[in-house]
Parts: C-alpha cells; sequence; structure tokens
C-alpha cells in the first residue's frame, strides 16, 4: 500500500480524543475531509520530507535504518523526545540540498579562497554533517542536543516557514505512531529527480491492524 493511496483514513481521531489544545486543532485541520490540501500535507510535508529517513526503518538506508527500528520505539516510549527527535530529522533529511550564491567580496573559507565575482555551492547535507559541529554526524540519534542544524537555512534567507514545519512534525510524528505502532516500510523508497529539494516520490510502507 503506498502511502499517498493508504494514509489519508488512517488519522481519523475519536470524537473523544484526550488531547485539546492546538495540537489537537492543527491535526484536525490536517484530517479534515472537506480541507482540499489535506493530502498535498500529509504526503508532501510530512511523509516525503520527514518520515522517509530514519524512523520506519530497515537496513541499507543511508546507514541508519535497522531492525527493529530502534529510533522509532524509542520515541514511542519517550513522546516528550519529540522535539528532539522532529530537530534530528530535520538534521538528516535536509529537505533543501542545496543553493548556489555570488560572493560580493574576496573571503577565505576553511582554507578555500574564494573569489569576489565567484559562483559558491552550498551543499546543506554536507554542513548538516559536519565533523566539527555534530558528534558521530553519520548517526540518526533523536536524542541529539544540541543540534545546530542548518536545514532551514541561515541569516536574510532563513526559512519562513520553518515554524510551521516544526509544529508539523512535533504535532504528526506523536499521533502517527500512536494510532500506527507497527508502521514499516514495505519496500525501499523512490527518490524524486531533483537537484534542489531532497523529496521521495512513493514510500511503501505496512502496519498491522
Amino acid at each position: 500500500l503506498s502511502v499517498f493511496d493508504g494514509m489519508s483514513g488512517s488519522f481519523a481521531l475519536p470524537a473523544d480524543a484526550p488531547e485539546a489544545g492546538r495540537r489537537v486543532a492543527l491535526a484536525n485541520w490536517i484530517i479534515d475531509p472537506a480541507n482540499p490540501l489535506t493530502a498535498r500535507v500529509i504526503v508532501n510535508r510530512v511523509w516525503m520530507h520527514h518520515f522517509g529517513k530514519g524512523l520506519v526503518a530497515t537496513p541499507g538506508d543511508f546507514g541508519v535504518r535497522s531492525e527493529p527500528p530502534v529510533q522509532r520505539d524509542l520515541l514511542c516510549k519517550h513522546p516528550e523526545l519529540v522535539v528532539s527527535a522532529a530537530e534530528e530529522i530535520l538534521r538528516w533529511t535536509s529537505p533543501v540540498l542545496q543553493f548556489a550564491r555570488t560572493a560580493v567580496a574576496d573571503f577565505e573559507l576553511a582554507g578555500v579562497k574564494i573569489q569576489a565575482g565567484e559562483d559558491v555551492g552550498m551543499w546543506y547535507p554536507s554542513a548538516n554533517r559536519d565533523e566539527a559541529v555534530f558528534d558521530d554526524p553519520y548517526v540518526f540519534d533523536i536524542t541529539r542536543d544540541p543540534n545546530p542544524h542548518l536545514a532551514f537555512g541561515y541569516g536574510t534567507h532563513f526559512c519562513l516557514g520553518a515554524h510551521l514545519a516544526r509544529l508539523e512534525l512535533r504535532v504528526t510524528l506523536p499521533l502517527l505512531f500512536e494510532r500506527l505502532p507497527g508502521l514499516r516500510l514495505a519496500g525501499p523508497p523512490e527518490m524524486a529527480r531533483n537537484n534542489l529539494l531532497h523529496t521521495v516520490k512513493r514510500l511503501p510502507v505496512t502496519w498491522a491492524a
């Protein structure tokens, strides 16, 4: 069953759900059948940008998928880790792959001289695995703290949607694993051809009834 075909009906919450406040209000908005953005929000924002790595895990993908899915189980047992889990997902996936900028002045970075007028490629997955910044940068660890990743950019070009993206992850992750605790990959993800965004075209999953 593909994520796109199967997930929209899985987020229906019971009328007497104990959660209250903004978390449930946002979740209800996401799952509202009358909302024309429902499928895109669930699939594109949550799954294709974030869930394709680490939490739903099988061997052989980027060195972090394992069986049993240790990180996913850790989050299920300790939902208070959702904030750090969201940040680690953002660091690990680095939804934006790269941007190019033009140097406006001569500059030296890490021993490399950059001349004014030269184009510079900024690779976010590389920055988010900088050994000088992160301990064990090639380990997916939802308890990582601090986590000064650059998934949303920096400075003037910092992502305007960063707060919404973080909120979506913090709301959806606990609800997803509460409703589908046996969620597993049913096959390898099919990555979209894109040299700007790190996206998944198709992610087959399965879960216990």
